[in-house]
């Protein structure tokens, strides 16, 4: 073989091992394996789920790549292309078992050189063959095979780590942005609750210090109402703490904790709330945390805009799937015509679902006009609960 041929082929060798998007490669590949086996035209073809479709071609016109590219090879309809893949080295083919378009393409006789990498078959190079060519460039054209699937199979490997690491990113991010929010949240308040009290109780004070001495009856009577106000100031403390880690998740687990929420919910808004639920097995914690702030988030919701009467909050385990349900029978709402729905931050809904999102859950509202709301989150136990079961 010329001096010249061999660096070729070592150069795209090289750059096949150096690429990122080794698809943009194949013409080149497909034109430099031409020349190897001196045809004036080279082909390649990849495989999608159930056929092979054209991804690279030299020396034919653009018409008839497209022609190729309207026809699908099926390997299932053509038993000798399924055998010669099966055999790994180049093949010589009797075209007459390829669809017209192909045999027009290559002539009576094709020779296939498969594209793969370990034991996985990715695509084939196709070129027309006279049944003469060299042994030694038949191996050079085994080896440009390999490499090209093994460029191949390395770019989707590196496509995958990259979706997984944007996927990572976009968690923490909005993890982050989570517990900002959580932060604005538990900011406004204290300041809109505890923060007024106290300066509330601090006017009071210094009224009660100018009252002592001269009008002690008045004086006694602004006590009684600091006392008041600093009883109340305890318990927007309490309900701050409790919002922001409630001591009763920590101590008995996420059920006896949702039934808490659940009483609370009912003591302060005067609907009944009830919890349904069936034994589960023991979450960690962030899972647990995860569940409760949704369900935190869903009753706020219903507080705020249900006008209900009834609400139930349902948890279920079937298999390796846990289900949260949170239901109301209030007023609902249509999600496609209402325009502040559609700003689900508005309801508190893109936090819920990017809360069930960081456990690999979904999220579904469902709610009609007169016909309440149902919130249902779904998520995979994760697979230390699993191993247990």
């Amino acid at each position: 073989m010329a001096t010249s041929s061999l660096g070729r082929v070592t150069r795209i060798f090289s750059a096949l091992a150096q690429s990122q998007r080794p698809g943009t490669l194949l013409g080149r590949v497909a034109a430099e394996l031409a020349r190897l086996l001196e045809q004036p035209l080279a082909l390649v073809v990849l495989s999608a789920p159930s056929h092979f479709v054209l991804a690279g071609v030299t020396g034919i016109s653009p018409g008839r790549r497209l022609q190729l590219r309207h026809t699908p090879l099926d390997p299932a309809r053509i038993p000798a292309l399924a055998a010669a893949m099966a055999r790994g080295g180049p093949t010589r083919l009797d075209s007459a078992d390829l669809p017209y378009r192909w045999r027009e393409v290559l002539g009576p006789l094709a020779l296939i050189v498969p594209i793969w990498s370990r034991d996985r078959r990715g695509g084939l190079f196709l070129t027309p063959s006279l049944g003469t060519e060299r042994e030694e460039r038949l191996l050079i054209a085994e080896a440009l095979g390999y490499q090209t699937g093994i460029a191949l199979e390395n770019a989707e490997l590196l496509r995958r780590v990259s979706q997984k690491e944007q996927a990572l990113r976009s968690m923490v991010r909005s993890q982050m942005e989570a517990q900002e929010e959580e932060r604005h949240r538990v900011a406004g308040d204290i300041h809109d609750g505890l923060t007024q009290q106290l300066v509330g109780i601090w006017y009071r004070v210094h009224a009660c210090e100018r009252l002592i001495e001269t009008q002690p009856e008045a004086a006694r009577e602004e006590l009684a109402v600091i006392k008041a106000r600093i009883d109340e100031s305890l318990v927007e403390a309490r309900n701050a703490l409790y919002n922001l880690r409630p001591s009763t998740l920590d101590d008995l687990g996420l059920l006896p904790a949702l039934h808490s929420l659940c009483a609370r919910f009912q003591e302060e808004s005067g609907v009944n709330a009830r919890l349904l639920a069936e034994r589960m097995p023991d979450l960690p914690e962030h899972y647990e945390i995860a569940l409760y702030r949704i369900v935190q988030e869903a009753l706020n919701n219903a507080r705020k805009h249900a006008q209900a009467q009834n609400l139930s909050v349902v948890v279920r385990t079937r298999g390796e799937r846990l289900t949260v349900e949170v239901r109301d029978d209030g007023r609902g709402f249509s999600p496609r015509s209402q325009r502040r729905y559609r700003n689900a931050a508005h309801f508190g809904v893109a936090g819920m679902k990017e809360r069930a999102k960081l456990l690999g859950g979904t999220l579904a509202v469902r709610s009609a006009p007169g016909h309440g709301t149902s919130i249902r989150v779904l998520i995979p136990l994760p697979l230390e609960v699993r191993a247990l079961a």
